[in-house]
């Protein structure tokens, strides 16, 4: 097999709080091969976007640090590079999609500045070359008379603009790999599609892989070949997307499954829509329970106090991460001692 472009192994990163040392990354090993797309799913505090911190090594020390592990892009270990080297391959060929583009734009620089940066930076070219990139990349990115929107400030762009603005700056480059952070988050159904088309097309343009964190399991089944689960700041379950949706093995991934609304017939007696057509009803199952305090986490599996098939033997051991199984070469991974039973 092809080496991955990307490969996680055993990655630990920790914070010191108040209440002690601890590890909102635990033990965290995975791969993202040449080209694809690989997404990463859970609730927020999962440990999601530490992990996508901790590979471009931007975790704020202190109170955090990397603990231990491996990160290895095109077999290179980043965590061993001094900070010259690691800033020469960030923004050049790792790029990243910040959640909350407003907060992530600088507000005193126009857009074209900020897009702009990067390519002087990392390619040598001069204000001028460098403004043209700009406005190039401003039109890939689908916003309209580029050679003006260029000189506007952050805050004269909508949403969905601001964003395009962000993809722009990561990709501006020509990255090898791009990490999105949540990059549909806040925005409509309208803007997420036009998003989410853009960065299929601009992967299959520059050939590039992304790693798309999300807690949106519609996105991930449009976009993703393989998806990871991760609940506590561990992985609970990973697996091609088809394997994953058609049956999931954790409790908590059939959870987040369940919670995605399914619009049902509405009861009898229910008044019909405006429009005199039958009204329908969105059904909800929640998860019950918190997500627990990575302070205070039980000494077993993380998930058991919400997990309504737990046994003795989950409070007290924590579950290894094996496979149970593969599908079209790829292993179905699943941290759990009573996994989900699939029908035949």
């Amino acid at each position: 097999m092809a080496e991955p472009l990307l490969e996680i192994r055993d990655l630990v990163t920790e914070f010191r709080t108040d209440r002690g040392t601890v590890r909102a990354v635990d033990g965290v090993s995975f791969a993202v091969p040449r080209g694809t797309t690989l997404g990463v799913v859970g609730e927020s505090g999962c440990g999601k976007s530490v992990t996508a911190l901790s590979i471009m090594r931007l975790v704020a020390s202190p109170p955090g640090r990397i603990a231990s592990g491996s990160i290895r892009y095109a077999g290179k270990d980043l965590l061993t590079l001094a900070e010259p080297a690691m800033r020469a391959i960030r923004g050049d060929r790792i790029g990243m999609i910040f959640q909350e583009p407003m907060t992530s734009l600088n507000p005193v620089f126009t857009v074209g500045d900020q897009v702009a940066e990067a390519v002087r930076l990392h390619q040598g070219k001069s204000r001028k070359e460098a403004r043209q990139v700009a406005i190039a990349m401003l039109a890939k990115v689908g916003i309209p008379a580029p050679e003006h929107r260029v000189d506007d400030y952050p805050h004269q762009l909508s949403g969905g603009m601001r964003q395009r603005v962000m993809i722009a700056m990561a990709l501006s480059c020509k990255p090898d790999l791009l990490i999105a952070d949540e990059p549909t988050t806040a925005l409509d159904v309208t803007i997420q599609a036009q998003i989410l088309e853009l960065l299929r097309g601009l992967q299959a343009e520059l050939g590039m892989s992304i790693l798309l964190i999300t807690h949106d399991l519609g996105v991930v089944a449009e976009t993703c070949a393989e998806v990871i689960v991760m609940y506590a700041g561990r992985i609970v379950e990973q697996a091609p997307t088809a394997a994953l949706f058609a049956g999931p093995r954790h409790h908590y991934t059939a959870g987040l499954l369940r919670s995605i609304p399914s619009y049902q017939p509405a009861g009898r007696g229910d008044a019909p829509d405006r429009d005199g057509a039958p009204r329908t009803r969105a059904r909800l199952t929640e998860i019950a329970g918190m997500v627990p305090p990575l302070h205070a986490l039980p000494p077993g599996c993380k998930f058991v106090d919400r997990c309504g098939a737990a046994i003795d033997r989950c409070r007290t051991e924590e579950p290894a991460l094996v496979q149970l199984g593969a599908r079209d070469g790829a292993p179905h991974l699943v941290r759990c001692h009573v996994p989900v039973e699939v029908p035949a």
